[in-house]
């Protein structure tokens, strides 16, 4: 029998430099340790946050954990949805085939028991069943889509069960940087030079760039006018801060308590209420 970690005594923290640890020993092929060690704070944080709503499900203490079925969607490395699964959660990832099929990735989803989709959002429905999930985990993955978004919410809104949650992760459109890059009169978008790497047909840069990020206010457009209701939204940090000058965080903090809809990132959390 599997044996899964207690999040009442592994740190989602903990849990995350455990899984790190597997991760360097394996080579994948479309991403190294660079990468997903810069996304650290923000797996935690994800971690943190479904353990917390699982907790006030009525199927979420101890083993029933097990009951509890959730969807990574744009997975990427898998990070995320191996720390869930670590947990005791019964786990899927989706991303499009250029990650999921990378054999080395695919035999890790095997060891640990996750079930894989490979699937491009562009092509709906997602081939996963109605009513099946009771989260749908989607971190860092809605700003890489080049397509309207609607029917992509309204897809994850048939996968989840009635009073199934949607946890989107993303940058926030408004935050400091982006409004003074427009009182200059630069744009907030990626260097149009990156448009040349997108066209590379042997790249990953199609799914890589932004091709819109969104305010709270669209996002809390987007839960309504797909049959959500917001459960909760936070402005965030993507990354941990504590290695800058203490002066430099001092200041930061300071502005961001003022005006937190300056900060980085933002969470919102939708749930399927019919």
């Amino acid at each position: 029998m599997q044996e899964f970690l207690d999040p009442n005594t592994i740190t989602a923290s903990e849990a995350v430099d455990r899984m790190f640890a597997v991760y360097k020993s394996k080579k994948l092929g479309f991403i190294g340790e660079e990468y997903w060690n810069t996304l650290k704070f923000t797996y935690v944080r994800t971690v943190e946050d479904i353990v917390q709503f699982a907790r006030q499900l009525p199927s979420g203490p101890g083993s029933a954990r097990s009951n509890i079925s959730i969807l990574e969607i744009g997975a990427f490395s898998g990070v995320v949805s191996a720390i869930l699964r670590s947990y005791g959660f019964t786990v899927t990832a989706q991303d499009i085939p250029l990650f999921m099929k990378d054999p080395v990735l695919q035999e890790h989803y095997a060891d640990l028991g996750i079930s894989t989709v490979a699937s491009n959002l562009a092509d709906l429905p997602v081939p996963l069943g109605d009513s099946k999930f009771d989260f749908i985990v989607c971190c860092e993955a809605i700003e890489h889509l080049n397509f309207n978004i609607l029917p992509v919410f309204r897809d994850f809104h048939r996968m989840l069960k009635p009073q199934g949650i949607l946890y989107i992760g993303t940058p926030n459109q408004a935050n400091i940087v982006k409004r003074l890059l427009s009182l200059k009169g630069d744009s907030t978008n990626e260097p149009i030079e990156r448009l040349e790497w997108q066209l590379d047909p042997n790249g990953a840069y199609s799914v890589g760039m932004h091709w819109r990020e969104y305010t709270a206010a669209e996002l809390r457009a987007l839960l309504k006018m797909t049959g959500f209701s917001e459960v909760l939204h936070r402005f965030c940090h993507f990354n941990d801060r504590s290695k800058s000058a203490l002066w430099r965080r001092s200041l930061v903090s300071a502005m961001y308590r003022l005006f937190p809809t300056f900060l980085p990132a933002q969470i919102i959390v939708g749930k399927k209420e019919a």
